[in-house]
This record gives structure tokens, sequence and C-alpha cells, in this order.
């Protein structure tokens, strides 16, 4: 906007200059100078005042985030408790399957200021096509309800055939509503939080049962059958995770069944910076069967090789993730993430 109205005013400054040297003696030429004159001083006025107001608000504007909880039914938040808890529930059936023998959304304290707000995922089914809705992140929230705390827990949440045990605790907690980058449609926010804290552990067997189903998916298009399939997990450092994984296969060809081993292996680094890094990706197979296997992998070990995600990513404004640590016990994975102002 500012470059814009300095443009016209270098045009007004010399149009009138060239009206003044090429129609010098002519009393239209003096009209005009006036009249160009009094633009440039109004186009002047305008940049000063106009431009300077509306650059100060967008500065003084407060950051929103990219933390969606879920969908929202409505533009601005319910008059009362229950039709708030009622549009919480609402937008979390819509993008998972609840527990129906469980109450989902409870709230402590008086509406709009609540002491706590928790919210019991246990249970819950989230689909393998889940996507997380995206805010436009244009402006801030004009109406928020706060929550000295929030709790989220899923003891357990449900992800195809595995099961993760996930806890999530927050502190001075503000929510907005914005609306989302595809379809304009309003979404829930958490717009705030002083401090938090995720915790999510998920044991080997249930990776490798989340795995095996997507493994299943690629390897019935070929006609190939797997047998078996074995995640080892090794955190070599507080912020490095090892990969192994083994899986045995087989397909059926008329009288035979020719099989195979197949390992894949990996390295997943999160650097100071909070960026997280795929690298060292291989794969290893025996026969042609193995070979087989391996080549349908290869486009995934392309596309991922050297792979990077600022964990950053996932928030927005004043808001980041502060910490990240990654260790395996008793071959359970253990992920503890803190994140606030």
């Amino acid at each position: 906007m500012l470059i814009r109205w300095e443009v016209l005013a270098v045009v007004l400054v010399v149009a009138g200059w060239i009206a003044r040297r090429r129609r010098r003696g002519r009393r239209w030429a003096a009209w005009l100078r006036g009249v160009l004159s009094l633009l440039l001083i109004a186009a002047c006025v305008w940049v000063w005042i106009v431009s300077d107001v509306s650059y100060k608000s967008r500065k003084r504007r407060p950051p929103t985030v990219h933390v969606t909880l879920c969908y929202a039914n409505a533009d601005h938040f319910p008059a009362t408790a229950g039709g708030f808890a009622a549009m919480l529930k609402e937008g979390l059936g819509r993008q998972i399957a609840l527990s129906a023998g469980r109450t989902p959304v409870t709230l402590v304290g008086k509406y709009p200021q609540l002491d706590e707000l928790r919210l019991d995922l246990t249970d819950a089914l989230i689909g393998k096509d889940y996507d997380i809705p995206r805010s436009t992140n244009t402006a801030a929230t004009e109406e928020e309800i706060t929550a000295a705390r929030l709790t989220v827990t899923g003891q357990p949440l449900i992800y195809m055939a595995g099961r993760m045990q996930a806890t999530m605790t927050a502190r001075d907690v503000r929510l907005g509503i914005e609306y989302d980058t595809k379809h304009r449609k309003p979404l829930l926010m958490l717009t705030g939080v002083s401090d938090g804290q995720l915790q999510v552990s998920m044991p080997s067997t249930q990776i490798d049962a989340i795995l095996r189903d997507m493994a299943r998916e690629e390897m019935d298009k070929k006609g190939i059958v797997i047998d078996s399939l074995r995640v080892k997990l090794t955190a070599s450092a507080a912020r490095s995770l090892d990969v192994a994984i083994d899986f045995k296969a087989h397909k059926n060809l008329l009288l035979v069944k020719p099989s195979a081993s197949v390992k894949m292996t990996g390295k997943l680094d999160i650097d100071d910076q909070l960026v997280a890094r795929m690298h060292s990706l291989k794969v290893e197979g025996g026969n042609w069967l193995g070979s087989l296997v391996g080549t349908m992998a290869e486009p995934f070990m392309r596309r991922y090789e050297g792979y990077e995600m600022p964990l950053n990513v996932l928030t927005g404004g004043d808001m980041k993730v502060q910490d990240v640590r990654i260790d395996v016990v008793d071959d359970v994975l253990e992920v503890r993430a803190r994140f606030g102002l």
C-alpha cells in the first residue's frame, strides 16, 4: 500500500514538471499545475496517516497458532457451558471415533473462565486417513475461552491395529475460533499456552501391528503375503532413534511358495534446533523375491532419505516446542515433549 502511493506521488510530480516545461505561458497549464499540486499533497497526507496507521495496527496484532483441536459447529462460542461441551464433543467426533461408554468433555469451574478442561479420548479410534485441518492464521480471534489447566488423555488411543498411551497437560490455556484454509470452516484452536507437556508411549509390538497393516495393503497388490514383521527400536541418544524392520514374506506361484527375508534400517535424529531428520535408510533382500520387495520399498527410501521437518512447524506465534526426548525401555518407545511460550 505504501509503495503504491509513493509511486503515484512520483508520477504526479513528473507530470507537473512536464506540464510546466512544455506548456509555459498557457493559462490552462497553470490550472493543471495547481490541480497536480493538490493531488500530490492529498497523496502524501494519505500515505502518512492511513498507511502508517494500517502498518502499526498490523504490527501490534497478536500472533495466532496452528494447533487445531477440532472443527467447530459455529462461528462463535456458545453462551453456556453445556453448549461449549457439546461443541467440543461434536467437533472431536467429526475427526475421530469416540468411545460410546465415556464422557469425552468435562468442564470444571465457571464458564467461560474455566479452572480445568478435560478431554478423555481413551479408546478413541483415529482413522488411517486422518488429516489435521490447518488454520488460515491471518488474524487473531476476537473472543476466547480460558482454562487454568488442560488435560487430554488417551489410555489408549487406537490407530489402525496399534494402541498408544498419550497424555497432554497444559497451563493457562486460551481457546479461539479461526477458519481452515481449505473450506473456510470454523476451527476450535489452541491459541495460547504458558507451558505444557506431551507424553506418548507405544510398545514395539503395537508398532509392528501398524506397519504390518500398512505393508499388507501394498504387498497384496503384488500378490505377496507377509508372514511376519518385527520392529527393533534403539534410542542411541536422547534425540536419536535407530529403527530396524525385519519381515518375512512369500508369494503363491502354482505349486511353489518362494519366500524371502527383508531387512530395512534407518535413523531419526533431532538436532538442537529441534529439526527432525531421517537418514541412512537402507533395504536388503535375499533372493529374487527379496529384491522385488526391496524394489517396492525403494521409492519410499528415496523420498524420505534426508527428509527434514522442523518440529515447530506444528505451531506458530509465540508458542513453541521447547524440548523433545526419545527413549526405549523394555521395547516400549517413549516420547516426551515440552512446549509453551
